[in-house]
């Protein structure tokens, strides 16, 4: 069971995805604004610094940027992104039974722009 991040001053709202060594929960911050809150698995902050790190280097068009970098009660590394609530290629794909050409290409072009600087 994935363990719900405490966040001092932040309102945890539900569980939004999951990945290999994250969770991404849904929060609302202080000031109101929802936020993405990616919480590592495990405790200390290496994996989740080394992350943070290199998503501001290759901050720019079509790469989500980081907010802010914490811990959480748990001494689980968070990373902070704007909450966009929009779903997911993958979600659009399987709702639709797939894309066309042009689709793909207009989908497809700017993450294939992004990978290209980050690599």
């Amino acid at each position: 069971m994935t363990q719900e991040p405490r966040l001092e001053g932040y309102t945890v709202e539900e569980i939004i995805g999951a990945g290999g060594s994250a969770d991404v929960w849904r929060v609302i911050a202080p000031g109101g604004a929802s936020l993405a809150a990616k919480v590592f698995r495990e405790a200390g902050e290496a994996s989740g610094r080394a992350e943070w790190r290199s998503m501001r280097r290759h901050a720019g068009d079509h790469v989500v940027p980081v907010v802010d970098f914490l811990r959480d009660d748990d001494g689980r590394s968070v990373l902070l992104m704007p909450y966009l609530p929009g779903g997911s290629l993958h979600d659009v794909v399987v709702g639709r039974g797939g894309l066309t050409a042009g689709e793909c290409v207009t989908a497809l072009a700017p993450i294939a722009g992004a990978l290209s600087r980050i690599h």
